[in-house]
């Protein structure tokens, strides 16, 4: 639902699989799907900087 309202959402693998087709869905690739990677803790940061780059 949230993609069709076109709501950001943010997912995270911190072994950066999203490219491997056996694990991953197309889901991952949609535009307003960002994908995270790299250690847990650095997602809240992350998504910090995202939205500071896209502020208007």
């Amino acid at each position: 639902m949230a993609l069709g309202a076109g709501v950001t959402v943010f997912i995270h693998d911190a072994t950066n699989r999203f490219d491997d087709i056996e694990m991953t869905s197309t889901f991952y690739h949609l535009p307003h799907v960002v994908q995270l990677t790299g250690p847990l803790e650095d997602v809240p940061k992350a998504i910090t900087v995202y939205f500071a780059g896209t502020a208007r």
